[in-house]
């Protein structure tokens, strides 16, 4: 895991994860969420990407591209 600290309240990590959806299906891949600490909530945020093991490679190839 890696983890990116924006501002003092907002920290972005960056992990390999993997969900199960409601089919029983397993999701592998890289996970992008914002994680907020505050006197009011402490957790995950909403913001936050998924891409799929498949896509991983192509979205390599447009970071190194920027």
């Amino acid at each position: 895991m890696a983890e990116l600290k924006k501002t003092d309240s907002i920290t972005l990590k960056v992990e390999m994860s993997s969900w199960t959806d409601r089919k029983g299906e397993v999701h592998e891949g890289l996970s992008m969420r914002e994680f907020v600490t505050s006197k009011r909530y402490t957790g995950p945020g909403k913001n936050g990407i998924f891409i799929p093991k498949e896509l991983i490679p192509e979205f390599k190839k447009i970071v190194e591209n920027l």
